[in-house]
């Protein structure tokens, strides 16, 4: 299977990744220093091949180097790729931590 380099599109809130013509994406929602992963689409040809992970990779480095914090909403990220990456898990923070202001 071919594809191209993960793109992230801080204008439509995703990175992309584009598998033998087509489009898989991780969408997000940003809301100050917290990205809240809330979909990842992998086109069914290219399903089981690495694809989801590619994406989250690049999320969850993106984070890392600015200092954000993750709202894995998605089920991909919070089902399958958090429990095999314990060395992103500092990045996590729950949708009511994200939300909540500090007093």
């Amino acid at each position: 299977m071919t594809h191209g380099q993960v793109k992230h599109r801080p204008d439509l809130e995703k990175f992309t990744l584009t598998v033998e013509g087509q489009e898989a994406f991780l969408c997000y929602r940003k809301q100050g220093t917290v990205l809240d992963l809330w979909h990842t689409y992998t086109p069914e040809n290219a399903r089981g091949q690495g694809v989801a992970q590619l994406l989250a990779d690049a999320a969850f480095k993106l984070a890392c180097e600015q200092s954000w914090k993750i709202v894995p909403s998605c089920s991909y990220i919070s089902d399958r790729y958090l429990p095999t990456h314990p060395e992103y898990h500092d990045l996590v923070v729950n949708h009511h931590e994200s939300t909540t202001p500090t007093p």
